[in-house]
């Protein structure tokens, strides 16, 4: 199939830095295949130009992972600040490549009282431009996605946390959250609150997915939803079940406010979308999406538009 669109890509959650950290690869000039069984290799330079992507929010997530499961580090402030000295390595070789990369932080693990708010204003000056104050594990700001029914939501010091990122600057990322956080994170925040990766909750009834709600929620405090292709998330292992996915997210959320959160590098083997195995088959998607009926301005604004809009 030869794939003839050209749409030029914001994607707003890559796992780079954990991946590469992890497998020990710090050249991506080349096609890599570092990536074992369980972690596949999806994100490189060569990969990002043929996938048509310009600009891409950089994960540092400070989990641990391998094939026995995921961890906290013995140090998370360590741990990020490692994540934050990998990117800043690379800045120059994506720039030379015409890729660019903001920061964004899944987890503050680092945070576990008031006197550590004080690095805030540090990681905004090292580039971070939006935190998730959870990933899947709950911590001292708030419960995580794994505690999905959970009644609780964020902590006072998470509360202090919010404020704290909006007066520096920093978005919050509502992704990763258990739905009392999620609902916490839009009753004390005074400005745009997004979710970087997820799908709809209408279609995969995934803890991890946004309901109609949620979706809404986030809309009407300015943000955007991106779209993750995680096959557990989606409902299905087929390019199709990913663009039901997209025609769900839009027909909520509206298409001004919907783009793209792949977590590629944040996948393993078994979460692969047939025919979206790495970051450079996003044509094959975009070309299903006009397939389906999706007009080529609809996705111009999903691909790029609103991540640059928002983010920009």
């Amino acid at each position: 199939m030869v794939i003839k669109n050209k749409f030029k890509v914001f994607d707003l959650h890559i796992d780079l830095s954990s991946f590469c950290l992890t497998n020990g690869r710090l050249d991506l000039s080349y096609y890599g295949q570092v990536g074992n069984g369980f972690f596949p290799d999806q994100v490189d330079i060569p990969r990002l130009k043929k996938g048509r992507v310009k600009t891409f929010l950089a994960s540092i997530c400070p989990i641990i992972a391998s094939e026995k499961g995921f961890e906290l580090p013995k140090n998370a402030l360590v741990e990020t600040l490692r994540q934050i000295s990998f990117y800043i390595d690379q800045k120059k070789k994506f720039k030379k490549s015409g890729i660019d990369f903001f920061l964004s932080i899944e987890g503050a693990y680092f945070i576990k009282s008031e006197e550590d708010l004080s690095l805030i204003p540090l990681l905004k000056k090292l580039g971070v431009v939006s935190i998730a104050p959870t990933w899947n594990f709950s911590n001292a700001l708030g419960t995580g996605a794994g505690d999905f029914d959970s009644e609780k939501g964020l902590t006072k010091l998470g509360r202090k946390f919010v404020e704290v990122c909006e007066e520096n600057g920093i978005l919050i990322d509502a992704v990763h959250a258990s739905k009392k956080t999620f609902w916490d994170i839009i009753k004390f925040s005074k400005k745009s609150v997004f979710v970087s990766h997820t799908a709809s909750y209408d279609i995969q009834k995934h803890r991890r997915n946004l309901d109609k709600r949620q979706i809404r929620a986030v809309v009407k405090s300015g943000g955007i939803v991106g779209l993750c292709f995680i096959k557990d998330f989606i409902g299905g292992s087929s390019i199709n079940d990913a663009v039901r996915q997209l025609r769900s997210l839009v027909d909520i959320a509206g298409v001004n406010n919907v783009a793209i959160g792949s977590d590629f590098d944040g996948m393993v083997q078994e979460d692969l979308i047939n025919g979206l195995e790495d970051i450079s088959k996003l044509p094959n998607f975009f070309e299903a999406c006009l397939k389906s009926g999706f007009t080529k301005k609809d996705l111009e604004k999903i691909a790029w538009r609103n991540a640059a809009h928002f983010l920009l």
